[in-house]
């Protein structure tokens, strides 16, 4: 009697079909139990073996089911005492399960095997149920005569977790037998391959069951040792993406943190926030109606009061990914703490998505400041601003953003430096009349804005909705984003700037062909440049002149170490980052 949860098409399937057509009717009675497949999964008896015959049980299935599962046990009892197998075959780890125990509790003196089709400690279950499935299977390991491993991977980790012995276990290889294999040639045109060269494949299921991840293991020592292959994987799988992974799975205003997945959308998160009176300081910018929690770590792009408050890394706490050998990791946790090593979960903070995909992150938010007010000043140049701002960092002011901008779409033309104030109500008043009376002393006029607009401003600016990211200079040119030190003086560039973060985040407009020029300004004032948005001619023909400033030996040699740790076979991100 062989016993079999369900027979979807799969290896299962075609191996316990093979045995039922390989073993001589006229000596041998058969009998094999199965249950039913789910309405999207193929039966194989009903498909491909039809000529194989099958008891079927209701209730008998993949999932577990408490009702379903008594009802399948007591039927297999009743089998087995009916039938009075000389032999029981268990197949997969639901039959395996009941279809021994049903035996044990038969009193029938039948000589049990099972067999081990797939990982079933990798995948399967998560660490709880797969502690439960290893207690269960050490215990019918000492009532089953033989065991069977589908290859002797699998029988090794069964062995290392303790079930079964060396003894009774026996090998079983996995394979399919073929019966026609079409021209090489034909088969490489098929699969989009080249000619002339080695082929090393995985064909399969793409999943963790499956262990993709030891394909990737031997194509990394085969690349290590220099043997020139190529690689490739041909097969379904399971789409990895999160925009199912939403919703906010913890928040504790009174501590200040929130857990939330990583495809849950910004604008919910930040709604969930305002309702309790809080936010992310940081101010993200969404750039679009899809921004994600996660595509806003990947990106690290902070607002308007990143320097004041700190960027997206400050806040990030803990964080759950999936790397490129398909393994799910947990760095961090729901405080702050001092670590030794690196904080990956910072670390992924601005990584663009190349050491993994993040599924899950634990940020710190901040109450919404009481007081808040901005102010627009007329007819402060560039110097005068920077040298304002620089001053006004070093006393106690409750400055949290700055922008200064050359409007040449205003009527007159003019210098504009708006500054936001943001605390408590009366270090705001104190403030405002403090940089009123030194602005004005200047010569520059000064108008305290109305919050709600100055609000719809602020978000113009960080989502590059004013008039100077909306309108290029030039078709030809690209949208250029500096990184200095705050301190750093009007930059010689005859291009025009807008200024944030009090100096320290500059953007101008410049053709791609400046690239090397932009770099060389950017690296003597000890900052450095991205190529932030390509211009409307080139596109990303742009990029060739490097999107980002190139990094020295050390730094490099970090990131290519990271890159490998995380994702050796370059998953993730391919074009961004090479690993040699």
């Amino acid at each position: 009697m062989r016993i079999i949860a369900r027979m979807n098409v799969g290896g299962p399937a075609v191996q316990v079909s093979g045995l039922m057509r390989g073993v001589d009717a006229q000596v041998f009675e058969q009998e094999l139990v199965t249950g039913y497949c789910a309405a999207d999964e193929a039966d194989y008896l009903e498909t491909v073996a039809t000529d194989v015959k099958a008891i079927r049980i209701e209730g008998f299935g993949r999932r577990v089911s408490l009702g379903g599962d008594i009802q399948a046990f007591g039927t297999l009892v009743r089998e087995i005492r009916k039938f009075k197998p000389h032999v029981i075959h268990t197949h997969t780890a639901k039959a395996g399960f009941l279809g021994r125990i049903a035996s044990i509790i038969s009193f029938q003196p039948s000589i049990r095997v099972h067999t081990f089709h797939g990982h079933l400690l990798n995948g399967y279950f998560g660490s709880f149920k797969r502690l439960l499935v290893v207690i269960a299977e050490k215990f019918l390991a000492i009532f089953t005569d033989q065991l069977l491993a589908v290859g002797d991977k699998v029988r090794q980790d069964l062995l290392q977790a303790g079930i079964g012995s060396k003894d009774n276990f026996g090998l079983m290889p996995p394979g399919l037998g073929i019966t026609a294999l079409p021209e090489k040639e034909i088969s490489l045109k098929s699969l989009g391959l080249p000619s002339g060269r080695l082929q090393c494949a995985f064909i399969g299921r793409v999943t963790q069951i499956k262990r993709p991840d030891r394909f990737l293991d031997v194509v990394s020592e085969i690349k290590r040792r220099g043997v020139d292959l190529d690689f490739f994987m041909a097969g379904d799988g399971e789409l990895l993406e999160t925009c199912g992974l939403q919703g906010i799975s913890q928040y504790e205003p009174s501590e200040l943190v929130v857990t939330v997945c990583a495809g849950t959308p910004l604008k919910e998160l930040e709604t969930a926030l305002a309702e309790k009176g809080q936010c992310l300081a940081f101010e993200p910018p969404h750039f679009g109606e899809g921004a994600t929690v996660g595509g806003m770590v990947a990106a690290g792009l902070s607002g308007p009061s990143r320097a004041n408050v700190g960027n997206v890394r400050d806040f990030v706490l803990g964080a759950k990914m999936i790397n490129g050998k398909g393994e799910q990791l947990t760095f961090g946790g729901q405080v702050m703490k001092n670590v030794a090593g690196y904080d990956i979960s910072r670390l992924l903070a601005g990584s663009m998505g190349q050491l993994g995909l993040i599924t899950e992150l634990s940020l710190k938010v901040l109450p919404v400041l009481p007081g808040e007010a901005t102010l627009q000043c007329a007819g402060l140049s560039q110097t005068q601003a920077l040298t304002c701002l620089h001053q006004w960092g070093g006393q106690p002011l409750p400055l949290n953003a700055s922008a200064w901008v050359y409007d040449y779409t205003a009527t007159p033309a003019q210098n504009y430096l708006f500054l936001r104030l943001r605390g408590a109500v009366a270090a705001v008043e104190t403030g405002v009349e403090r940089i009123r009376k030194e602005v004005q002393a200047l010569g520059a006029e000064v108008v305290e804005m109305d919050n709600a607009q100055a609000a719809q401003d602020w978000r113009a600016s960080n989502e590059h909705q004013l008039p100077f990211f909306t309108h290029a200079p030039s078709e030809e040119d690209c949208l250029w984003r500096f990184s200095m030190p705050q301190t750093t003086p009007e930059l010689e560039l005859p291009y025009a700037q807008y200024i944030e973060w009090h100096g320290g985040q500059r953007w101008l407009w410049a053709p791609s062909s400046q690239a090397v020029h932009l770099r060389e300004v950017a690296d003597k004032a000890g900052g450095h440049v991205t190529l932030f948005k390509t211009s409307a001619v080139h596109g990303d023909a742009d990029k060739h002149a490097g999107v980002f400033t190139p990094l020295n030996g050390v730094q490099q040699r970090i990131q290519n170490q990271l890159k490998q740790q995380f994702d050796p076979m370059g998953i993730f991100n391919p074009h961004r980052t090479a690993l040699n």
